[in-house]
């Protein structure tokens, strides 16, 4: 026969380890707020033969799922991790007495409650749960009755994560050595390292490099492990060893011609902001780098994005802002990491890569007056944004933002089919209350509300069947830009959605983000559709030829 489990079709429900209860996240009382990103939940344990329900837990943000045998319900509220144990309804604290932390204190978004670090898994026989706090491993008792560091992460601020191999494993097995990824916050460097339970509860550091070491797969029937390495200048590849790792063997070589052809190379760059936060950006430098000279740089923005430090880029003019492509064609390109405050995220966005550019030029490899600034969406956001705060950027190019946090607040992401209320109040902008409850904050934090401060020369580019941003927010930004007598230049991409998927306009928009850079920050002469504007005839003529 067959049992109702979920109640209505929003309901998300889930069977349990042992499959005689499923998890039920019975959002009903909490609609309102979950429609404004305060997704709050109640947990309901449903008996799959009757369909009998127990409210279990009351409001709850967020769930991580039942044991290995389906004993307990692990969920993570008020900065701790709690156990639900089904057989008798008792509620644990497992985290309370924790000389750490596991709610996540990087999470900068304005909830009530922020997320935990994450969850590695529980052992096979539910004697105990793998928790993360920001650097380590801790092996918890489900009872909160006894704790262990599995890791040694904190002191070096190097991150330990467990590495699922056998993805139909029931649980962790700590009778068994197993893996953690490692990976340090303020070098880049990563690898792998063992821990042995048993033995020590020091982990064993295997492979420790400084590039991007990911993507590790065991073998199903032999002791052997592949994993892939890579740098900026460095094409990934996969390397086979035992279970040591250490003596792997370089068993591909991907893009092997790109000896023929210069490359530049990436480095970090340490930066702090006003308030003394510590703060970290990529710097890629220009293939055939001349240390006896000074070059322009184009500045790439979107949250954070130091973690890109040894990440390949493989060229390509189907990617408008490619870094390789930027870095062949002689220009530095920084990639700082951004940090918001609550109702503020263009300002702090501005003090954030103030200090980045800054730092870098007190290096003396960039030419102050040749600085470009690039993104797109909320990164779009942030470049039409910074450049009405200061005159360090000599360009602008902004692909699809958002540019009037009033409008925009009203309307739909068309391509989730929900309101933009979310992504403000809770979601990137983190203005944490709407419109009405703080107005200057979204005056103070809108492009088009500072239009007459707007002295660089931007491109923006839009997709008119955008469904993330709408692209009227373009239509914005160019006429109030065209009142003012500034130089904007909009581009509209017909049928295209948040990114360009048409080959043809992908390569378009590629090269007139570069002829926009050349011309600016190169000096180069620019095409006339830069320096006189095309007509409507005249596009029209464009778009049949091509």
């Amino acid at each position: 026969r067959f049992v109702q489990l979920a109640t209505d079709l929003m309901e998300e429900v889930s069977l349990m380890e042992g499959q005689a209860f499923a998890i039920a996240q019975h959002t009903d009382p909490y609609a309102f707020d979950s429609m404004f990103g305060r997704r709050w939940m109640d947990i309901h344990l449903v008996d799959v033969k009757t369909g009998t329900r127990i409210n279990a837990v009351e409001h709850v943000r967020h769930l991580h799922g039942s044991s290995a045998t389906g004993r307990y319900v692990l969920y993570f509220k008020d900065g701790h991790f709690w156990t639900y144990e089904v057989a008798n309804g008792q509620q644990t604290n497992l985290t309370q007495d924790l000389p750490t932390s596991f709610a996540d204190a990087e999470f900068d978004h304005p909830t009530e409650q922020r997320p935990a670090y994450g969850v590695a898994g529980w052992e096979t026989s539910d004697e105990s749960v793998l928790l993360y706090d920001r650097y380590d491993v801790w092996r918890v008792a489900p009872g909160g009755t006894s704790y262990a560091r599995l890791t040694n992460g904190a002191q070096e601020e190097i991150r330990h994560r467990y590495v699922e191999l056998e993805d139909d494993a029931d649980g962790i097995d700590l009778a068994k050595p197993f893996y953690v990824s490692v990976y340090g916050q303020w070098t880049k460097k990563s690898g792998y390292a063992r821990i042995t339970v048993e033995d020590s509860s020091e982990s064993e550091r295997l492979v420790w490099l400084d590039s991007q070491v990911d993507r590790i797969v065991k073998a199903a029937d032999a002791e052997l492990y592949a994993y892939v390495v890579q740098r900026f200048n460095d094409s990934p590849d996969y390397f086979v060893s035992g279970p040591d790792l250490s003596s792997a063997r370089q068993v591909s070589n991907t893009n092997s011609f790109q000896k023929d052809y210069a490359w530049g190379h990436s480095e970090l760059v340490d930066y702090r902001t006003p308030d003394g936060q510590r703060l970290q950006g990529a710097l890629f430098y220009p293939a055939n780098y001349d240390s006896s000279r000074q070059y322009p740089m184009i500045v790439y923005v979107y949250e954070l994005r130091s973690q890109i430090t040894h990440g390949y880029v493989p060229p390509s003019e189907r990617r408008p802002y490619n870094t390789t492509v930027f870095t062949s064609q002689g220009y530095f390109v920084l990639q700082p990491d951004i940090v918001y405050r609550d109702r503020d995220p263009g300002v702090s966005a501005t003090e954030c890569v103030e200090a980045a550019v800054a730092q870098v030029l007190k290096m003396g490899i960039v030419d102050p007056q040749q600085v470009g600034l690039v993104g797109h969406s909320w990164g779009g956001y942030e470049t039409a944004f910074i450049p009405t705060q200061t005159d360090t950027f000599a360009a602008a190019v902004t692909g699809a933002p958002l540019t009037n946090f009033f409008s925009m607040f009203g309307t739909i992401h068309w391509n989730q089919g929900m309101p933009e209320t979310s992504h403000f109040e809770t979601g990137q902008a983190r203005m944490d209350v709407p419109y009405w409850d703080d107005m200057e904050a979204y005056i103070r934090n809108s492009p088009v509300m500072f239009i007459r401060e707007l002295d660089t020369p931007m491109l923006m580019a839009f997709g008119d069947a955008d469904g993330t941003v709408d692209w009227h927010q373009g239509v914005e930004l160019y006429n109030y830009a065209r009142r003012a007598g500034k130089h904007l230049v909009m581009l509209v991409y017909a049928d295209e959605n948040h990114s360009l998927r048409r080959k043809p306009n992908q390569i378009d928009y590629h090269h007139r983000v570069l002829d926009w850079f050349d011309h600016y920050l190169k000096g180069q002469s620019g095409p006339a559709w830069i320096t006189d504007g095309v007509s409507v005839l005249a596009r029209e003529r464009e778009l049949r030829e091509r």
